[in-house]
C-alpha cells in the first residue's frame, strides 16, 4: 500500500509540473514601424492575451490579437492580424516580441497563413531569438517568409537555429505592403516536447503498479 501512495504521488506530481510552471508568464509587447531596422513605437505591453486596436500608424489601422504560452519551457508566439490601408504609400511592419523564453531548442520554426485583397500589394515575415533576452531584438534571424504578392491565400514556414541554452527573447515582424486589407496569422514557435513524455512516463508506471497489485490480489503475497 505504501508504494502504491508513492507512486500515485509521484505520477500527479509529474502531472502538476506543466502547470506548475504556467504560473510565470512571459512578458509580451506590441509595436510599430516602417522599416526592419528602424525606430519601434510601443503599442502594448503585459502578459498573454495581449491585444491592439487602433488606427494613425503611419495611415495604417489594424486589429491585433496576440497570444503566448505562458510557460517559459514552451515558447511560442502568435500575432493574428486584420491590417487596412486605402491610401497611404508606406510599409507597416508590426511587432511581436516575448522575453523571459528559458527552453533549449534544437531549432525555431516560423510559419504564416491568412489573406491579402489587393493583387499589387505584398506581405512578408521575419523572425528572431536573442540570447541578451532583450525586447524587439533582431540579433539571430530564424528566417524571412514572402514577399507574397497578390489577391488570394498566403502561406509558408521556414525554421532555423536555436539558442544553446539560457533565458532568451523571440520576436516576429509582419510587413504589409501599401494599399492592401491583410488578413493574417503569423506565429514563431519551439516544439518541446518533455513535459508530455515525463507525464506519460508517469502514467505509465502508475497503470503497471495498479496491474501488479490486481495481481496479487489474484493470489500472490500482498505488501502491506
Amino acid at each position: 500500500m505504501k508504494r502504491l501512495i508513492l507512486t500515485l504521488a509521484l505520477a500527479i506530481g509529474v502531472g502538476i509540473l506543466p502547470a506548475a510552471a504556467l504560473a510565470s508568464p512571459i512578458t509580451l509587447a506590441i509595436g510599430w514601424s516602417t522599416s526592419i531596422g528602424g525606430a519601434i513605437t510601443q503599442l502594448a505591453s503585459g502578459s498573454s492575451p495581449l491585444t491592439f486596436s487602433g488606427a494613425g500608424l503611419n495611415g495604417w489601422s489594424v486589429i491585433v490579437s496576440t497570444g503566448t504560452t505562458a510557460n517559459p519551457s514552451n515558447p511560442l508566439l502568435d500575432l493574428s492580424t486584420t491590417a487596412q490601408c486605402g491610401s497611404c504609400t508606406s510599409t507597416l511592419y508590426l511587432w511581436l516580441t516575448g522575453t523571459g523564453f528559458t527552453s533549449t531548442p534544437a531549432g525555431i520554426t516560423s510559419t504564416v497563413s491568412g489573406n491579402n485583397s489587393t493583387s499589387s500589394a505584398s506581405f512578408t515575415q521575419a523572425a528572431w531569438w536573442d540570447g541578451g533576452n532583450t525586447a524587439f531584438a533582431t540579433t539571430n534571424k530564424v528566417g524571412d517568409l514572402g514577399p507574397f504578392v497578390g489577391t488570394g491565400a498566403l502561406g509558408g514556414s521556414i525554421s532555423g537555429g536555436g539558442p544553446a541554452s539560457g533565458t532568451y527573447s523571440l520576436t516576429l515582424a509582419d510587413g504589409f505592403g501599401p494599399g492592401a486589407n491583410y488578413s493574417v496569422d503569423g506565429s514563431v514557435a519551439v516544439p518541446e516536447p518533455a513535459s508530455l513524455a515525463l507525464l506519460g512516463t508517469g502514467l505509465l508506471g502508475l497503470a503497471f503498479l495498479f496491474r501488479r497489485r490486481i495481481t496479487d490480489a489474484n493470489g500472490l503475497d500482498l505488501q502491506a
